[in-house]
């Protein structure tokens, strides 16, 4: 049988990625604030635009509820074109979308410089999703309806020298919930993610469900490969293909493809930050 080698694949995207991590940096110290970071956010959604199931898009945008509230801007929104309806403002390429199709939300930096205000976008996003499900709630609208999961939320960081990595149990503990669900630090090849710690494990792994039951937030390695950066992004998008079988029932045939992702690179806490 001949061989794909997942890991070097990712490992090739990251290192594309990181390429336009530099031209967003150097478009930064030209002064072109606004292109700083284009670069990096469209080599990202291309990543998962190309490559998610096609019954998800991928794109910049906001979702909004059935009142008209409307929710700060998504560097990276996943949601269900089978269940949206596109009602946007304008012609451009930002989408809205109803909230009840979001599935990922997700802000995009260059660098762990901007961690703290991606971090708090990414809890507008989460809060606002949360309130405009309540507002169906009251009206009794969603009474007898299918159950909808919460979106994912993230944030991906091209850049993170040591300095910042020091930082981040602070900016964490700062912000407080609700935590993101996962950080990348794709230069380090580490993720931030959470589990329950309600005890010790000789061997703790974090897999793609943890998410939704978080009691405390580490720093994460991946394994089962050497490059570290490349097996840390596959893990990652894995994680979000994960959560669009949720949002499907759990029950899409991948669901066991997933799982032996999970196994072959496992995800293990090297750092407790909350």
């Amino acid at each position: 049988m001949g061989e794909l080698d997942l890991p070097r694949q990712f490992g090739r995207k990251a290192r594309q990625m990181l390429i336009a991590v530099e031209e967003g940096r150097a478009a930064h110290k030209a002064n072109n604030i606004k292109a700083s970071g284009a670069p990096f956010e469209e080599q990202f959604r291309s990543l998962l635009a190309d490559s998610l199931p096609s019954t998800s898009k991928v794109a910049s945008g906001y979702f909004y509820g059935p009142n008209s509230t409307c929710s700060g801007e998504v560097d990276v929104l996943v949601y269900e074109d089978r269940e949206a309806f596109r009602l946007d403002p304008a012609p451009q390429e930002q989408h809205y979308v109803p909230c009840t199709s979001a599935s990922i939300l997700g802000q995009v930096k260059n660098s762990a410089n901007d961690l703290a205000g991606a971090i708090q976008q990414a809890q507008n996003s989460i809060k606002a999703w949360h309130e405009m499900q309540q507002e169906m709630g009251q009206a009794g609208v969603m009474l007898g309806g299918p159950t909808q999961e919460r979106p994912m939320t993230f944030v991906v960081c091209g850049d993170c020298d040591n300095a910042q990595r020091s930082k981040l149990a602070g900016i964490l503990q700062a912000k407080g919930r609700p935590y993101v669900d996962y950080i990348l630090l794709l230069d380090r090849g580490e993720i931030v993610a959470g589990n329950l710690d309600f005890f010790e494990d000789d061997d703790p792994i974090i897999g793609f469900t943890q998410y939704q039951n978080v009691n405390s937030l580490h720093v994460c390695e991946p394994g089962g490969a050497d490059d570290q950066v490349g097996v840390a992004l596959l893990w990652f998008y894995f994680a979000l293909v994960s959560k669009l079988n949720l949002d499907q029932g759990n029950n899409l045939r991948y669901h066991s493809f997933c799982r032996q992702i999970s196994n072959l690179y496992p995800l293990r806490p090297t750092e407790k930050l909350i």
